[in-house]
């Protein structure tokens, strides 16, 4: 081999394998899949007490949970989900869900219904943490951190790629105490309302955008006020 043949074959070789990298990296810039969207729609809260004779936390805690896929061209096979439960940064619980792997499609919102998440953890609490433990209790509300990891598969066509984790997703919950567990001079009752009809409303360019956003993710920010007219009774 002549060093001009040596010279134009490194050449190609140089050229063949800029393209195969410039490839990958268009596939997966159009392929790049999104992580999954956690949305806690409901809790209850039946037990959260804590005995200081020997640091135990007693906690029953009811999730339903809503997991949507904002992927256009992605699906994904959930392997494994663990549930992390945190209070004022101590951790309490960790539950790997007994559920059998399963498939999520394009574009698609799967719901796990009761997800619980109980039992008894010792905790070291601070002189801080249990005076806003205490605080909480009075207020009959706890601020509880749930967090989500997972173990999935994406699915490109008819390609599957090797089990991965996601990035921890970080749940900040408030979450009331229900009224069989509180004293008896508290009571929680629980409104059901329909909003619906229609309205004119002037939309700004940026609202436009926001609310395109946020109708490809299936998932919008509303918020809700509320007028209250009380009489003690």
């Amino acid at each position: 081999m002549t060093p001009k043949c040596g010279t134009r074959c490194l050449y190609f070789v140089g050229q063949a394998f800029l393209c195969l990298c410039l490839t990958t990296f268009i596939f997966w810039l159009i392929f790049l899949p999104k992580e999954p969207k956690f949305t806690v729609s409901n809790a209850s809260l039946t037990r959260f007490n804590f005995t200081n004779t020997d640091n135990t936390l007693y906690y029953n805690l009811a999730l339903n949970v809503t997991i949507r896929n904002p992927n256009k061209r992605v699906g994904i096979y959930y392997r494994r989900i663990q549930v992390f439960a945190n209070y004022r940064k101590k951790r309490f619980a960790n539950v790997t869900l007994p559920l059998e792997p399963f498939y999520q499609g394009r574009k698609n919102t799967t719901t796990l219904n009761h997800v619980l998440v109980e039992g008894q953890q010792w905790v070291a609490f601070g002189e801080h943490d249990l005076s806003q433990f205490n605080s909480e209790t009075a207020a009959g509300v706890y601020s509880i951190d749930v967090e989500i990891y997972l173990r999935v598969k994406a699915k490109y066509g008819k390609v599957k790629t090797s089990d991965y984790g996601s990035s921890n997703i970080d749940c900040k919950l408030k979450v009331p105490v229900s009224s069989n567990n509180a004293s008896a001079t508290k009571n929680t009752s629980i409104l059901y309302a329909v909003l619906e009809g229609q309205r004119l409303v002037v939309f700004e360019e940026n609202d436009f955008s926001q609310f395109n956003l946020e109708t490809a993710t299936g998932v919008y920010s509303i918020g809700v006020h509320l007028a209250l007219r009380e009489r003690a009774g």
